[in-house]
């Protein structure tokens, strides 16, 4: 099965942030043209800064093939948000999977020997795609025996 990433929320205030740095870059060469001297060239250099890291951010949570959390037979294949390749989890390896947080929006996944993997709520496109992403990792995860 497949869940895959779909954060709209992020890209809709990342792209809010992106318009005010457009603004406040406007602002600034504005007054910088108006002969504001360095501190004014300074703020025009930190507004296109800011644009262009929310530009980069925006480039990387595009819906794209492949991106998401794949569940199969043999583990997990879960893809980065922002940076390198997908990371593949074995069955065996995963210790024990929870759901974490105030209002259980997080995904805990321990791994042995020592590890943990974090999958948020905002990644996905709503809750019901996250709760059943829940439920078949869960599901497939092997529980620990607890005995006296």
């Amino acid at each position: 099965m497949f869940f895959p990433y779909n954060p709209r929320l992020l890209r809709l205030s990342v792209m809010a942030c992106s318009v005010a740095a457009v603004a406040l870059a406007a602002w600034a060469l504005a007054a910088a043209r108006a002969g504001g001297g360095l501190g004014a060239w300074a703020r025009l250099g930190v507004a296109l800064g800011l644009l262009g890291a929310f530009g980069w951010i925006l480039y990387r949570v595009r819906p794209r093939a492949d991106w998401g959390v794949k569940v199969g037979p043999l583990g997990l294949t879960v893809a980065r948000p922002l940076s390198g390749g997908p990371v593949e989890l074995v069955w065996s390896q995963i210790l024990e999977v929870r759901r974490d947080g105030k209002k259980r929006e997080r995904l805990l996944i321990r791994l042995r020997p020592e590890g943990r993997f974090i999958l948020d709520r905002h990644l996905f496109a709503d809750e019901a795609t996250f709760d059943a992403l829940a439920r078949e990792v869960e599901g497939r995860a092997q529980t620990p025996k607890l005995d006296a």
